[in-house]
């Protein structure tokens, strides 16, 4: 892996426009997020022989892309108050055919009713009402064998619980209601649905993400971009 290590003077930074420079913080700041958290599922998702390891990471991974889902939905949200018509007619010019081919998709993406907005609004940001009916609904209408089992862990040290049906539950119910939005009642096809929407949209976010942040270093932090360091990772 390559790793430059830029350093931009204050000053230099303070000959950005405002509204741009405040924007490059902002939106630099979400990309950081969206790679930190996509790359804590990835190793949440290791494979493990211990089955309670396992189920502690499954619940981990699964609450990590409600999250991400979250953050990529404000993250459009930021673009669409902050970037397009007032700094989009500037960039436009400067950054790649990729960058602008992969905004187009996330415009295109974002334009419909998406399962991003649906998870972050019902189970992510939010603890709506109307998840827990849900919830009620899922719990009246499954059929449960009367000999299974709800499985919690406990410890003398809390942050050590976990609950694990609370989790199985949340994510079946989630994965239900995503599936009369798409028309489907397989699990499985959803779930590798909604992962396959999630790659896409990190994939297309960073890759506008590196087209724009590459116009602003050529604009305004050229020196420094060429006289960047080599970092050992």
């Amino acid at each position: 892996m390559e790793l430059k290590k830029l350093s931009i003077p204050k000053s230099k930074l303070d000959l950005m426009p405002m509204e741009e420079r405040i924007f490059f913080i902002h939106y630099s700041s979400f990309v950081d997020e969206i790679s930190i958290l996509r790359k804590l599922i990835q190793f949440s998702t290791k494979s493990t022989e211990d089955i309670i390891e396992r189920q502690g990471r499954n619940a981990q991974a699964l609450f990590l892309m409600r999250i991400l889902i979250s953050k990529m939905y404000e993250g459009y949200q930021m673009l669409t108050k902050q970037y397009f018509n007032k700094l989009s007619k500037k960039y436009d010019l400067l950054i790649s055919e990729n960058g602008k081919e992969n905004l187009e998709k996330l415009k295109k993406y974002f334009s419909k009713d998406t399962p991003l907005k649906f998870i972050r609004n019902k189970t992510a940001f939010h603890y709506s009402r109307e998840f827990s009916k849900e919830i009620k609904n899922y719990m009246e209408t499954e059929k449960f064998d009367s000999d299974e089992t709800f499985e919690l862990f406990v410890s003398n040290s809390f942050i050590n619980c976990l609950f694990l049906s609370s989790e199985v539950i949340i994510d079946k119910t989630m994965t239900r209601s995503l599936g009369k939005r798409i028309g489907s009642s397989d699990i499985e096809a959803i779930r590798e649905h909604l992962w396959k929407e999630i790659r896409h949209v990190v994939e297309w976010f960073l890759e506008f993400s590196g087209a724009y942040i590459f116009a602003v270093l050529e604009m305004y932090f050229k020196t420094e971009y060429e006289n960047a360091q080599d970092v050992k990772v």
